[in-house]
């Protein structure tokens, strides 16, 4: 999907968002490993008047993450946990 394309699909919940002051979250899968499409929807959003918010493991180089991590209102990290042998060990990644 474009950026043009989601935001018509969100555009049609306009209503529970001005009455929330609600907008979107990324999330599912890894939404920073699409770093360049992801800064791109959640300036267009910001344009459009929504908040918007990540759901995160924040596993991706400092650069992308920064990158996305200056349009959003709200970061949700998910921090599996802070021993960095049990890390290695679930995930497969250093912390």
């Amino acid at each position: 999907m474009t950026v043009e394309e989601i935001l018509a699909e969100v555009s049609a919940d306009e209503t529970f968002y001005k009455r929330s002051d609600g907008g979107i979250t990324l999330s599912g899968g890894e939404p920073l490993l699409q770093a360049d499409f992801v800064t791109r929807l959640l300036k267009q959003a910001h344009a459009d008047g929504l908040e918007t918010a990540i759901e995160t493991t924040g596993c991706v180089p400092w650069e992308k993450a920064r990158m996305v991590f200056q349009e959003l209102d709200y970061i949700h990290m998910d921090i599996k946990t802070v021993d960095p042998v049990k890390h290695k060990q679930f995930t497969g990644q250093d912390n």
